[in-house]
């Protein structure tokens, strides 16, 4: 038997593939690992004939294997073991028409929809005994996106603090989570185009204290200030939300934050700030400014 498990979302298809995996072992099978990025087609020939201490057969977990017909031959010749493909990557738009041969369930793993991700969030939760509002959701989501391992996590984390009961509030959210750096992009953006010298300058002093790349910031502060001069763009053609989110390929939490922001301020103020960034991103990465100075120049210019 073949499982072809495949999809970007890995938390829920390594979750499957564990799922499998226990269920098979329970069963009598023993389990192996192979993974066609470290070794070859002789070796994997090799470890299907390798006779079983179980009377049962193996189960294999495979990752990194190619679609190959070789393989797949092999492993469909093969009735006694079972192999768990794992293939975490866009679904192509078409398989391969040899599986059409072989004993394969397969089984995909798209990406949650925002809808999706809400309910996931509060069904995790509530098995902890623990309420969590819309707001609350939305302000998690806004700043972790599609991270569901993190998610995960963050879940366990909130509710081992709430004691297994309760409401999680906002405040507690803030002061648990371990938040991405991205979150604090978007609070330097703010302070910056709010003119709060001070608070921006400490915001980027506080980065390379910590050890993060200048290059990196620069970087995800052009990006961000770009998208949100194209949500300012969209939003003063009267374009829709939902037809703004089908044309630009970006993730709908980053997208819903920044057709937020971008209703605070005017186009020629993010169009200045995305400018002087986009300079300062370039000397930078030629080496013509250094970091404390292109920060400098960013907020006290401004």
């Amino acid at each position: 038997m073949i499982f072809l498990l495949i999809g970007k979302n890995s938390f829920f298809l390594k979750k499957r593939a564990r799922e499998i995996k226990e269920r098979y072992i329970k069963e009598g099978f023993s389990p192996f690992y192979f993974n066609f990025g470290k070794e070859g087609l002789d070796e994997f020939k090799r470890r299907i004939s390798k006779e079983s201490l179980f009377q049962k057969g193996k189960i294999f977990s495979i990752e990194n294997f190619p679609f190959s017909e070789n393989i797949f031959s092999l492993m469909g010749k093969d009735e006694k073991d079972v192999f768990i493909l794992e293939k975490e990557a866009e679904e192509p738009k078409e398989l391969p028409r040899f599986l059409s041969k072989y004993k394969i369930k397969i089984e995909k793993f798209p990406l949650l929809s925002e809808k999706e991700l809400e309910k996931w969030v509060k069904k995790e939760f509530s098995k902890n005994n623990i309420f969590i509002g819309k707001d609350e959701i939305s302000f998690l989501l806004g700043n972790l996106d599609q991270d569901l391992w993190g998610l995960y996590n963050e879940i366990l984390k909130i509710s081992a603090f709430k004691r297994f009961q309760g409401k999680v509030q906002k405040e507690e959210i803030e002061g648990l989570v371990d938040f991405p750096m991205k979150i604090n992009i978007f609070g330097v953006i703010d302070k910056i185009l709010s003119r709060n010298k001070k608070e921006a300058a400490s915001s980027l002093e506080n980065f390379f204290l910590e050890g993060e790349s200048p290059y990196m910031i620069f970087s995800l502060l052009a990006k961000y200030l770009s998208l949100l001069l194209i949500s300012k763009e969209a939003r003063e053609r009267m374009i829709k939300y939902q037809v703004f989110c089908q044309k630009i390929k970006e993730h709908p939490f980053v997208l819903r934050k920044t057709y937020y922001f971008s209703g605070f301020y005017s186009l020629s103020e993010i169009k200045k700030i995305y400018q002087k960034v986009f300079y300062l991103e370039s000397l930078l990465k030629e080496g013509r400014i250094l970091p404390q100075l292109a920060s400098s120049l960013l907020v006290l210019n401004n």
